[in-house]
């Protein structure tokens, strides 16, 4: 079953707002085994929107509408559609009902307008709005499903989730099965060149890489009426990636770098202390917003770059030993892991870097990332840390704990 979402309204195309519920039904279209082959963004014009209705069934079975649903003039996507299929439009007394109730509960005068938004296409499935109140309609013909929805997220997302997906997922005989794998340490390049290979025969499974902000995600899909035979492919094509690139891998699905970080910190009995410039504090509140991540920082403050640092060396008697130019590192006695967060100008160009070192019996380890800009090293700095609702710690010290290895073992590569 192939899909086409049809996004309508002018303001996309204006850039005054991100088409997110695309994106939402994307998603929950390949957890049901749905191809979305095709995203069409269209003005409040009933021109382009016929071409538009024209080229999406011509290539799809299933197109999804969303916005052109409410009372105003321009809200036109189910009277060209009922037109295009040669369907009246016909008033819903439930729908209409619950609009007069949305009005009376609000204490407004309803406007003779909004009846429009309880017009629907006659041989309709109707779609109740219960976070709003334009109803959304399903109409099957000709074999191309049509299915309509308001343009609000919050409307949307609920419309979808309790009456739209169920319906889909009664024709899909194929789920499709997904796995992500995220990566640190390794560019998107450097990681497609070591799985060009399963990249290029893939079939039934494949293999998609995707650079984010400070990592790679690789996302493992098939799509089998077996789900043991899809667990199986998966499994399998794992086991061939981790031999590769097990190196770099952190975590799967959604979890975080800073929810790793912690795991691993909380397993080992390890805290965790920071010193930080430039990011505004970033680093610790990545860890402290984690549930019991406040228990894991025992350090954590945020300085200025020159004033800073001196205070912070005269109130912990220890002293910043500069380390390749715009870079200081605190050392600690206490053993575990520790890093510094600073920026520096070198040739009139902001840049920051952050320095980790694991401290061990054997001796010490350390490694260098390197960021772009303000901007770069504040979003760069602190993927290793952020969560929980408690209060910030009341110490003053600063240095950074955490496992590098367990992380990503390129950081020892700077």
């Amino acid at each position: 079953m192939k899909a086409e979402i049809v996004a309508v309204g002018t303001e996309l195309l204006l850039g005054q707002i991100a088409n997110t519920n695309a994106q939402f039904i994307s998603e929950q279209l390949a957890e049901i085994g749905v191809d979305v082959f095709y995203h069409t963004a269209v003005g409040d014009n009933p021109e382009r929107l016929r071409a538009a209705v024209e080229i999406a069934r011509s290539r799809s079975d299933v197109l999804i509408f969303t916005g052109g649903l409410g009372p105003t003039k321009d809200d036109l996507t189910k009277e060209v559609i009922s037109e295009m299929l040669g369907r009246r439009l016909v008033i819903d007394r439930a729908a209409l009902s619950s609009i007069e109730e949305h009005f009376k509960k609000t204490n407004r005068p309803m406007t003779e307008n909004n009846k429009k938004q309880a017009l629907v296409m006659e041989g309709a499935r109707v779609l109740p709005n219960e976070k709003g109140m334009a109803p959304g309609m399903i109409l099957e013909t000709d074999g191309v499903i049509y299915i309509l929805m308001p343009g609000v997220p919050s409307e949307m997302k609920a419309m979808f989730t309790n009456a739209v997906k169920p319906y889909l997922s009664s024709k899909v005989h194929e789920p499709i099965v997904s796995r992500v794998l995220r990566f640190f340490g390794i560019g998107e390049s450097a990681l497609e060149t070591r799985l060009a290979d399963l990249i290029d025969r893939q079939s039934r499974l494949t293999i998609a890489p995707l650079a984010k902000e400070g990592e790679v995600t690789l996302r493992l899909t098939v799509k089998h009426a077996d789900a043991h035979v899809s667990q199986r492919l998966l499994d399998e094509a794992e086991a061939e990636i981790r031999a590769r690139v097990g190196d770099y891998l952190y975590g799967y699905g959604e979890t975080s770098l800073a929810e790793t970080v912690f795991r691993l910190l909380r397993e080992r009995g390890l805290t965790i202390a920071s010193a930080e410039s430039l990011t505004g504090g970033l680093f610790a509140e990545r860890l402290t917003d984690l549930p019991g991540g406040v228990g894991r920082l025992c350090r954590g403050r945020c300085f200025l770059h020159e004033c800073g640092q001196a205070k912070l060396a005269r109130r912990s008697g220890r002293r910043f030993k500069p380390v390749w130019g715009g870079e200081r590192r605190l050392r600690r006695r206490n053993g575990g892991q520790h890093s510094a967060v600073d920026g520096g100008r070198p040739r009139r160009q902001l840049y920051g870097r952050r320095r980790t070192d694991a401290k061990r019996r054997q001796g010490s380890r350390h490694g260098l990332h390197r960021f772009g800009g303000r901007r770069g090293l504040r979003s760069h700095s602190s993927p290793l840390c952020r969560q929980s609702g408690g209060d910030p710690p009341p110490f003053g010290f600063d240095g950074i704990r955490f496992d590098q290895k367990a992380v990503a073992r390129a950081f020892s590569a700077g």
